[in-house]
């Protein structure tokens, strides 16, 4: 009997290991109330459990341990302040998670021209003659259009 309940105690184990995982859920939006796209959505001290906000801004993270429950969520998206919350055990968040825009003061700005590409894309033109007397393309159009500048 007790080998029995042995048995039944190894093969209902995993269920239970199987039931830590914990969601997290939670929506992002700006301080006018619009939804963050591609808002990155991690834990800081477990920086691979995360995920990236949907269209809608809303978030889900698997936890895969309740112990990870009390690590601090960090929500970060370029042009906004980088937001942490203080999980505590908590599953649930304040719906909606607001972020501010982050003001930047940019001191000087330089403008630097680059040579144009409009010379390198030129379309070009060659004869049948010119393709044929060039002895890099050897009578073929493809090796023309590469060899020449």
């Amino acid at each position: 009997m007790r080998n029995i309940f042995l048995l039944w105690g190894l093969l209902f184990a995993p269920l239970f290991l199987c039931a830590q995982t914990s969601t997290l859920t939670g929506k992002v939006v700006d301080e006018e109330g619009t939804p963050i796209f591609a808002a990155n959505v991690f834990l800081a001290q477990h920086a691979n459990v995360g995920a990236i906000t949907d269209p809608n801004g809303a978030f889900q993270i698997a936890i895969p341990s309740p112990t990870l429950l009390h690590d601090t969520l960090v929500i970060a998206y370029m042009g906004y302040q980088t937001q942490r919350i203080a999980l505590k055990g908590k599953s649930t968040l304040p719906a909606p998670i607001v972020l501010k825009e982050e003001r930047v003061a940019i001191a000087d700005t330089y403008i630097i021209a680059t040579p144009s590409a409009t010379r390198e894309f030129a379309v070009k033109e060659y004869k049948p003659l010119n393709i044929y007397a060039d002895p890099r393309a050897n009578a073929d159009v493809l090796k023309v259009v590469t060899s020449h500048p």
